[in-house]
């Protein structure tokens, strides 16, 4: 097990993660990496408008909620 010792500490040193020759990236692999974060793009920006568009919903429904429960609620002050 490796390990390094500075100023009376020690500790583990793993070995460097980068292979033993750099790995290059062939020219297919690389523009197929390419193509999938544009497409992972372009599905990232109608999911952000979807999550908005839910909680947009969400708040209108509480807010509806609310007002009837006070509708009713002065509604059965005046009755009682």
């Amino acid at each position: 097990m490796p390990g390094a010792s500075i100023g009376g500490l020690s500790g583990f040193v793993p070995k460097p993660l980068a292979p033993t020759p750099p790995f290059e990236f062939p020219t297919e692999l690389r523009s197929l990496l390419s193509r999938s974060d544009r497409a992972r793009g372009r599905l990232d920006g109608p999911a952000g408008t979807l999550v908005a568009r839910l909680l947009e919903a969400r708040i209108i429904v509480e807010r509806t909620g609310r007002r009837r429960n006070r509708v009713f609620a002065e509604g059965a002050e005046v009755a009682g």
